[in-house]
């Protein structure tokens, strides 16, 4: 019932009492001061605008979340990790560590850090079975360095600390999608229209659930799936011509360079320009295409089925990196 996503806005002002209750169970082993320590609202926004803050959530509601911080080039530090005690060993934790380090392998980095306690038994034998190692002293960064340095300044026994890491391995692959899934992408697609279009009423969505499972169905020319380790769909790609047609990110997995790794594989098979048409209102989606090259080239004050949103006609000339 927990699903993990990236934060958003509204989230943040929730965050720091999941941070407090966290921290009350390592009493004991960091001093009272650290334990009142709260992560400031400036330094979530930043996260959350840079797309590196995820939360779990229960009915919508934030009960843990995972921080992330760019220290260096090729690493990517979890800053910290938090789940509120009341939904504690139930896994939240694990997915929102894997999470991170799916959103790491995705975007480049080679590795994932952190800094953790070595005798809590929830700390460093629960990053140890995920994959995470010690880190040799003499392995450990500059950058690293100031973190732990940070620490003792605020009053943690550098000798119940731990640096560790975990190599950066892409599990995520793209394929074809078989015709047996085209009832598990409709809903993938669901997901992902609730967690961006919110400018479309339930009405809207019941209309073009239909329309989208036919269109799945056999109205594309191409249609690709980025799927898990596990081989499961967590976003697809559909062509038409040099056209994105339909481009959807399951919810769970947003802001982890899923949706740049399909533009990618789009490119590879197009090799030339790219179009897409996006839903003026759907802000996100702007930005994301913005980001990687993609100019507005033209507008319809009506979608294609004349409903009133704005599509607005987007078009790459020049390949660019991905970065995936």
């Amino acid at each position: 019932m927990y699903t993990i996503a990236a934060a958003e806005p509204r989230h943040l002002p929730l965050l720091p009492a999941i941070e407090l209750a966290a921290a009350s169970l390592l009493a004991g082993y960091a001093p009272k001061s650290v334990l009142a320590e709260t992560t400031s609202q400036a330094d979530l926004e930043q996260a959350q605008q840079h797309g590196q803050l995820w939360v779990a959530l229960s009915g919508g509601v934030p009960v843990g979340f995972a921080h992330v911080k760019v220290l260096e080039p090729g690493a990517a530090h979890l800053e910290e990790i938090d789940v509120h005690p009341e939904h504690g060993r139930r896994g939240i934790g694990r997915r929102l560590v894997i999470a991170v380090c799916q959103w790491a392998a995705a975007n480049g980095y080679s590795c994932v850090t952190l800094t953790t306690f070595r005798d809590v038994p929830w700390n460093m034998p629960f990053y140890t079975r995920i994959g995470f190692t010690e880190i040799p002293p003499d392995e450990i960064s500059p950058a690293l360095s100031s973190v732990i340095d940070e620490e003792i300044r605020r009053g943690l026994d550098p000798r119940r600390r731990v640096a560790m890491r975990r190599p950066c391995v892409s599990d995520a692959h793209i394929r074809p999608a078989h015709e047996t899934e085209h009832a598990a992408l409709v809903m993938l697609w669901e997901r992902s229209v609730r967690a961006t279009h919110d400018f479309l009423a339930e009405a809207d969505i019941s209309h073009l659930r239909p329309l989208v499972a036919e269109y799945l169905a056999g109205s594309l020319t191409d249609l690709w799936v980025l799927t898990d380790e596990q081989d499961v769909p967590i976003g697809f790609l559909g062509l038409a011509g040099d056209s994105i047609a339909a481009l959807f990110i399951d919810a769970a997995h947003h802001g982890q360079g899923g949706g740049r790794r399909l533009v990618a594989h789009a490119q590879e098979l197009r090799g030339g320009a790219l179009t897409v048409d996006v839903n003026e209102q759907n802000v996100r989606a702007c930005g994301f295409y913005e980001a990687l090259g993609f100019a507005v080239v033209g507008r319809s004050p009506v979608d294609d089925m004349g409903r009133p949103f704005p599509l607005l006609h987007l078009r790459r000339e020049t390949p660019q990196d991905e970065g995936d």
